[in-house]
């Protein structure tokens, strides 16, 4: 019993990590997907917000806005490049040959270079005046909203790129009221970020373990109606089928072969004297005798 009992445990366990790397694997790729969406969206804003940067630069008077301008059409531009990188290269990952450990890779690097982007580019556009670090909320909410992230992994992105939009914010923003108003912002919306993140993935994990579940119950109860029908049709100690298979499949062969006008043949096989084998060796003679 204590050996069984253990089987048991070992194959629980066994099924649970099998179910746990399942479903680490659909999530990498269901990121990878969610992410070239993402890329093009990027792609499309930036080249607008570049294009109105371009269109209204000459009518700004405000210096600090003057001289931040080059920067913030840089940052634009890399995170241009960078999605058109990430497009090109995540071609190769969608396949199911694809790589396992450069799934991850891909889908948490591009994800981390992004939200520390925009931290670093709320810092620089909220040193030309007072701000809430909008790019910065807007990038880490709508990560933890599309993203499926387990914890450890969130903890680490969303912690570098927390550090990077405090370290932005007081940098770039003389005025620490300010700054302290942005960097309050920040930190609220990465906690929140990291709750929805947490759960998401919780709730993502519970409904893929229930569905997986359900689908080895609906495999167990399958094989059991199959032996359940197999113990009641066929004998089993000859393995033919039994008399009850001869009652509800006789009557339909019959009408068959009328219906098709095709002659039916019924055969019958007696052993002599096997009743006089049983008494003198034993039923378990007999049943070893005819299997």
């Amino acid at each position: 019993m204590k050996a069984a009992g253990n089987k048991f445990a070992y194959g629980s366990l066994a099924t649970a990590e099998n179910d746990k790397a399942i479903l680490e694997l659909n999530s990498k790729y269901a990121n990878i997907l969610r992410l070239l969406i993402i890329a093009w969206l990027i792609i499309i804003f930036m080249l607008i917000l570049i294009v109105i940067q371009l269109v209204y630069i000459g009518k700004i008077q405000r210096p600090e806005i003057i001289i931040a301008a080059p920067y913030i059409m840089a940052l634009r531009l890399i995170f241009i490049g960078s999605s058109l990188m990430f497009l090109i290269i995540s071609g190769l990952s969608v396949f199911p040959g694809a790589n396992k450990r450069f799934i991850h890779l891909l889908g948490s690097g591009f994800i981390l270079f992004n939200l520390i982007g925009f931290a670093v580019l709320s810092g620089i556009i909220n040193s030309t005046g007072p701000g809430i670090a909008s790019s910065y909320i807007t990038a880490v909410l709508v990560s933890a909203t599309l993203l499926h992230l387990n914890w450890p992994e969130s903890i680490i992105i969303y912690s570098l790129a927390w550090a990077v939009m405090s370290i932005s914010v007081w940098f770039f923003q003389p005025d620490w009221i300010v700054a302290f108003s942005a960097f309050l912002n920040g930190s609220f919306a990465t906690v929140l970020a990291l709750v929805i993140s947490r759960v998401i993935y919780a709730n993502r994990t519970q409904e893929f373990l229930n569905r997986q579940l359900i689908e080895r119950q609906k495999e167990e109860l399958a094989a059991s109606n199959d032996m359940l029908k197999h113990l009641t049709y066929i004998d089993a100690q000859t393995c033919i089928p039994n008399r009850r298979f001869f009652n509800e499949h006789l009557p339909r062969e019959w009408k068959r072969a009328l219906r098709n006008q095709k002659l039916i043949s019924l055969i019958m096989i007696d052993i002599d004297k096997f009743k006089v084998f049983n008494d003198t060796f034993g039923h378990q003679a007999g049943d070893s005798a005819i299997a």
